[in-house]
Protein backbone atom coordinates (compact mmCIF):
# COMPACT_ATOMS: atom_id res chain seq x y z
CA UNK A 1 0.00 0.00 0.00
CA UNK A 2 2.68 2.18 0.79
CA UNK A 3 4.82 1.51 -2.51
CA UNK A 4 1.18 2.65 -4.45
CA UNK A 5 1.01 5.74 -2.31
CA UNK A 6 4.65 6.63 -3.26
CA UNK A 7 3.50 5.68 -6.81
CA UNK A 8 0.49 8.26 -6.79
CA UNK A 9 2.81 11.13 -5.13
CA UNK A 10 5.44 10.72 -7.85
CA UNK A 11 3.11 10.54 -10.90
CA UNK A 12 1.48 13.92 -9.53
CA UNK A 13 5.02 15.27 -9.26
CA UNK A 14 5.62 14.42 -12.88
CA UNK A 15 2.53 16.03 -13.65
CA UNK A 16 2.73 18.92 -12.05
CA UNK A 17 6.31 19.82 -13.28
CA UNK A 18 5.29 19.35 -17.10
CA UNK A 19 2.42 21.72 -16.22
CA UNK A 20 4.92 24.02 -14.68
CA UNK A 21 7.11 24.40 -17.68
CA UNK A 22 4.58 24.60 -20.24
CA UNK A 23 3.23 27.50 -17.99
CA UNK A 24 6.54 28.76 -17.73
CA UNK A 25 6.89 28.50 -21.73
CA UNK A 26 4.19 30.50 -22.24
CA UNK A 27 4.50 33.12 -19.41
CA UNK A 28 8.32 33.18 -21.57
CA UNK A 29 6.60 33.97 -24.50
CA UNK A 30 4.01 36.43 -23.08
CA UNK A 31 6.95 37.96 -21.42
CA UNK A 32 8.60 38.49 -24.51
CA UNK A 33 5.35 40.09 -26.12
CA UNK A 34 5.56 43.02 -23.84
CA UNK A 35 9.14 43.50 -22.68
CA UNK A 36 12.24 43.32 -23.98
CA UNK A 37 16.28 43.76 -22.49
CA UNK A 38 17.86 46.50 -24.03
CA UNK A 39 21.52 46.53 -24.26
CA UNK A 40 22.63 47.36 -20.61
CA UNK A 41 20.74 44.05 -19.70
CA UNK A 42 17.44 46.63 -18.05
CA UNK A 43 14.15 45.35 -18.87
CA UNK A 44 11.56 47.45 -20.91
CA UNK A 45 8.11 47.75 -22.35
CA UNK A 46 8.47 46.63 -25.65
CA UNK A 47 8.60 49.49 -28.65
CA UNK A 48 5.75 48.53 -30.06
CA UNK A 49 3.63 48.75 -26.79
CA UNK A 50 5.58 51.84 -25.54
CA UNK A 51 4.81 53.59 -29.25
CA UNK A 52 1.60 52.87 -29.70
CA UNK A 53 -1.09 55.06 -31.12
CA UNK A 54 -3.60 54.49 -28.57
CA UNK A 55 -2.15 54.14 -25.00
CA UNK A 56 -5.62 53.73 -23.28
CA UNK A 57 -6.09 50.98 -25.48
CA UNK A 58 -2.77 49.02 -24.64
CA UNK A 59 -3.21 49.64 -20.89
CA UNK A 60 -6.54 48.37 -21.18
CA UNK A 61 -5.94 45.05 -22.95
CA UNK A 62 -2.79 44.72 -20.39
CA UNK A 63 -5.01 45.44 -17.37
CA UNK A 64 -7.40 42.64 -19.17
CA UNK A 65 -4.89 40.31 -19.60
CA UNK A 66 -2.57 40.80 -17.01
CA UNK A 67 -4.22 43.41 -14.65
CA UNK A 68 -3.33 40.60 -11.73
CA UNK A 69 -0.22 41.28 -11.65
CA UNK A 70 0.55 44.77 -12.58
CA UNK A 71 1.68 44.69 -15.96
CA UNK A 72 -0.83 47.67 -17.18
CA UNK A 73 1.39 49.80 -14.23
CA UNK A 74 4.84 49.27 -15.74
CA UNK A 75 3.20 50.29 -19.07
CA UNK A 76 2.34 53.08 -17.72
CA UNK A 77 5.26 53.85 -15.52
CA UNK A 78 5.06 52.87 -12.16
CA UNK A 79 7.90 51.65 -9.48
CA UNK A 80 8.55 48.13 -9.87
CA UNK A 81 7.41 47.66 -5.99
CA UNK A 82 3.36 48.19 -7.27
CA UNK A 83 3.80 44.93 -9.71
CA UNK A 84 4.99 43.35 -6.76
CA UNK A 85 2.40 44.29 -4.33
CA UNK A 86 0.10 43.20 -7.14
CA UNK A 87 1.39 39.65 -7.88
CA UNK A 88 1.97 38.73 -4.05
CA UNK A 89 -1.90 39.80 -3.47
CA UNK A 90 -3.00 38.81 -6.87
CA UNK A 91 -4.62 41.88 -7.68
CA UNK A 92 -5.04 43.15 -4.80
CA UNK A 93 -7.61 40.63 -3.93
CA UNK A 94 -8.54 40.17 -7.21
CA UNK A 95 -10.36 43.87 -6.63
CA UNK A 96 -7.46 46.38 -7.34
CA UNK A 97 -6.81 45.64 -10.84
CA UNK A 98 -10.49 45.71 -11.80
CA UNK A 99 -10.59 49.42 -10.15
CA UNK A 100 -7.76 50.15 -12.47
CA UNK A 101 -9.95 48.80 -15.40
CA UNK A 102 -12.89 51.11 -14.70
CA UNK A 103 -10.40 54.26 -14.21
CA UNK A 104 -8.69 53.12 -17.54
CA UNK A 105 -11.83 52.91 -19.21
CA UNK A 106 -14.24 55.62 -17.62
CA UNK A 107 -11.33 58.34 -17.62
CA UNK A 108 -11.39 61.18 -20.43
CA UNK A 109 -7.35 61.08 -20.32
CA UNK A 110 -4.62 58.58 -18.55
CA UNK A 111 -2.33 60.98 -18.13
CA UNK A 112 -2.74 61.13 -14.96
CA UNK A 113 -1.74 57.61 -14.26
CA UNK A 114 1.64 57.79 -16.00
CA UNK A 115 4.77 57.67 -13.96
CA UNK A 116 2.15 57.58 -10.85
CA UNK A 117 4.50 55.61 -8.17
CA UNK A 118 1.19 55.03 -5.89
CA UNK A 119 -0.29 51.43 -5.25
CA UNK A 120 -3.76 53.23 -5.99
CA UNK A 121 -3.70 54.35 -9.27
CA UNK A 122 -6.45 57.25 -8.46
CA UNK A 123 -4.27 58.63 -6.35
CA UNK A 124 -2.01 61.71 -7.97
CA UNK A 125 1.81 61.93 -8.04
CA UNK A 126 3.27 64.02 -5.66
CA UNK A 127 3.14 67.75 -7.00
CA UNK A 128 0.51 67.16 -9.75
CA UNK A 129 -2.83 68.87 -9.39
CA UNK A 130 -5.97 67.41 -11.04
Amino acid sequence: MRSLFLLFVFFNLALSQQSAIAQAHIQCAAGQWVFNQNDEGFIEVNKHLKNSENPRLVAIALDLALGLFGIHRLYLGTNVKVPVVYTLTFGGGGVLWLVDLALLVGSPSIESYKNNPHLFMWIPPTGVSQ
